[in-house]
């Protein structure tokens, strides 16, 4: 079981994330609540009150020496960019909106356990997954800065132009103003959603060849039906891994 940190934590928010651990206990997402700092012996997350300087400061030290610990910032301002994190959490928060920040950390670290197998398997047998290269230019849509890195350096590695948008809106400018051949599109997202945002670009005439392929971490029929409405060509379940990208690439890039 993973262990959850807490730095500089107001006693209420502390009381509702010891209930929404207790809860993400019976859907699978083990962890448990400690003081401070997950001790050495295990990995974990950190939530960081990113408005207290003390407690920021602290996270950013601990930080650049623990890379097994993945952060959550929780802040009222307009961002914590002092705070480097994994996900950023707004007050005030419900419950759900920190589960939701939970499930959404867990999936990157799952995805950088998946990474560092494949490259430790790439080591062992002296090749590389990344060999295979393509041309085109690739649009990773997605709010999450850490996963738009993430594809950005997979798609880099395997020769292709990346481009990245946060939300929708700038997807669609994006697309609207540059040659565009792939589109990865994340399903949840603030504002306009995955599947609003690929109903417009495949209504518009000129872009309805475009392919489409939809980021999720959900996989039930429900949401691949959702998804076919909508027009998307194709899903990446998160987290994702870079035979599945390389598969991809190959399928709409070959």
């Amino acid at each position: 079981m993973d262990a959850i940190g807490l730095l500089g934590i107001p006693e209420a928010e502390t009381r509702l994330i010891r209930n929404v651990v207790t809860v993400a206990r019976t859907r699978g997402l083990r962890y448990e609540i400690v003081a401070n700092i997950p001790p050495a012996t295990c990995s974990g997350i950190v939530v960081v009150n990113a408005d207290d300087p003390v407690a920021a400061r602290a996270w950013t030290a601990i930080k650049g020496a623990r890379t097994d610990l993945s952060g959550l910032a929780i802040t009222s301002l307009p961002t914590a960019a002092a705070c480097p994190a994994e996900r950023e959490l707004k007050r005030p928060f419900r419950a759900l909106d920190f589960m939701r920040a939970l499930g959404e950390i867990d999936i990157l670290r799952r995805r950088h356990a998946n990474l560092a197998k494949e490259r430790a398997a790439a080591d062992g047998n002296g090749s590389s997954r990344a060999s295979q290269r393509f041309s085109g230019c690739i649009l990773v849509v997605d709010d999450s800065a850490t996963i738009r890195r993430q594809l950005q350096r997979l798609l880099s590695d395997h020769g292709a132009e990346v481009e990245v948008a946060e939300n929708g809106e700038l997807a669609l400018h994006l697309i609207a103003t540059r040659k565009i051949d792939l589109v990865l599109l994340d399903v949840v997202m603030p504002g306009a959603d995955g599947y609003h945002i690929c109903k417009t670009i495949k209504r518009n005439r000129t872009r309805k060849a475009l392919p489409v392929v939809m980021l999720t971490s959900k996989s039930s029929p429900f949401d691949r039906v959702r998804g076919s409405l909508a027009g998307c060509d194709s899903y990446i379940t998160k987290p994702t891994n870079s035979s599945r990208i390389q598969e991809v690439l190959g399928k709409y890039l070959g």
